[in-house]
């Protein structure tokens, strides 16, 4: 089998669904209680959010960090969630709320934000499974276009989704044989 990266293999996927929905794609990771920006497309468009690639923010504030969250262990989400949960603005959720969502989010496996890291900046974000680890998938866009856009937006990200794990998802490993 030849080497495979997760930037290789997801970048064109995300540099459509940023032309697509003329919002900013991002693929992250979890790493010590923070999602890192691993790879991102900027929206080409006059408002916009530009998130510099290796951004990172605690994982209880964004969509992308709580997918991730939500696809911890229970002894993985109990040690992130012993830390300090601070209050960014005045939507970040407490640990309680928190706790909630994390079981909604892993049953339905997407997450959304709005204002809840930085005012005026909202999220959408999937959970991407692949023999490489778990990923993240979301787009960030200004509050303003956020309520109106959220269905369509998780439909595409969906679709992309699906063919992305097509080509490395964890069934893939398990179905491909070495030759």
């Amino acid at each position: 089998m030849t080497q495979v990266d997760i930037v290789s293999e997801t970048h064109p996927h995300l540099a459509v669904l940023s032309e697509q929905l003329q919002e900013t794609a991002a693929l992250a990771s979890a790493s010590n209680n923070m999602v890192n920006v691993i790879d991102i497309v900027v929206a080409e468009r006059v408002l916009r959010v530009v998130l510099p690639l290796g951004t990172a923010a605690p994982l209880h504030t964004t969509a992308a960090g709580r997918v991730l969250l939500a696809s911890m262990s229970p002894e993985e989400q109990a040690d992130a969630l012993s830390l300090p949960v601070p209050k960014y603005t005045t939507q970040t959720l407490n640990v309680p709320e928190l706790r909630k969502e994390l079981q909604k989010i892993a049953s339905q496996g997407y997450a959304f934000e709005q204002d809840e890291y930085v005012n005026g900046m909202s999220s959408i974000a999937i959970l991407l499974e692949t023999y490489m680890g778990n990923f993240s998938i979301s787009l960030t866009m200004p509050t303003s276009r956020f309520p109106q856009h959220k269905e369509p937006m998780l439909e595409a990200m969906q679709t992309v989704r699906a063919r992305i794990e097509l080509r490395i998802g964890k069934e893939h490993q398990k179905n491909t044989k070495p030759v």
